[in-house]
């Protein structure tokens, strides 16, 4: 898993990317937070410096947690802060799940972390036997997930930085198996939100068009120690959308001065 962001001293942070997108997304935000923290953004596997495996298995979130173990290891990092947005939410929680005493808190932002959470059409489609899997290129190749990328934004010029051949590929890969396989894939994730008791921070826009506020509402009542702080006119791109106040946000999380 590559490292690209290390800045600041302090308490570490680690900031975790989603789809569409990259590690490149938490680079703004990063810099105000490294002004307080030791601040680490990474390239989930699949994207951006990481390797770009083709299996679902080496993509999906245990071996995302495995592999962020290993690059927290060479930082020579023991605990850290960790947040996650959009795919980024899940790989939080799973590492929290297996390497529990490694996290002293925990941000998700817009994110999914239910196994019944509902697939509005047309990615429906995506679940039908035998049509499904033929449809994974249409919706995620690179035109469509820039498409994505600009209608799930609400903040006028921004944008996520759109994903290359190789990043689309992995994003056909989760998301396709994911779609047809939520209840099973997601049971494990779910499960774990009652059993994390570290201070954590639910962060959502009130216009984000692929998970609306009341899951996030959801999310934050599940965990035993969440503040839910929800953004107005905000889309799906917390990180990039309303980049001062995520970072407040989280560096109140940390210091334990929530406002």
């Amino acid at each position: 898993m590559a490292v690209r962001f290390d800045e600041g001293s302090g308490h570490p942070v680690v900031l975790l990317h989603g789809f569409p997108g990259s590690g490149a997304d938490w680079e703004p935000a990063a810099t105000h937070l490294a002004e307080s923290f030791r601040v680490v953004v990474v390239d989930l596997i699949g994207f951006g410096a990481s390797s770009r495996p083709r299996r679902f298995e080496e993509l999906w979130i245990d071996s995302q947690a495995e592999a962020l173990a290993d690059a927290l290891d060479e930082l020579g990092i023991e605990q850290t802060a960790l947040v996650g947005h959009d795919y980024g939410g899940p790989v939080a929680l799973t590492f929290v799940r297996r390497f529990s005493g490694r996290v002293t808190h925990v941000g998700l932002l817009s994110t999914n972390t239910f196994s019944d959470t509902p697939v509005d059409f047309p990615l429906s489609l995506l679940k039908l036997p035998l049509i499904g899997p033929l449809l994974d290129p249409v919706f995620f190749n690179g035109v469509a997930l820039g498409a994505l990328g600009r209608m799930a934004s609400k903040t006028a010029g921004v944008r996520p930085r759109r994903n290359d051949g190789g990043e689309a590929r992995s994003i056909q890969v989760i998301f396709g198996r994911v779609l047809r396989n939520l209840a099973a894939l997601y049971e494990p994730v779910e499960g774990s939100l009652g059993e994390i008791h570290v201070p954590a921070v639910v962060i959502w826009g009130d216009r984000d068009m692929f998970f609306p506020a009341s899951l996030g509402r959801r999310t934050a009542e599940t965990l035993p120690a969440a503040r839910f702080v929800l953004l107005d006119g905000c889309g799906h791109f917390t990180p990039i959308e309303r980049t001062e106040a995520v970072a407040a946000e989280i560096t109140n999380l940390i210091s334990g001065s929530f406002s």
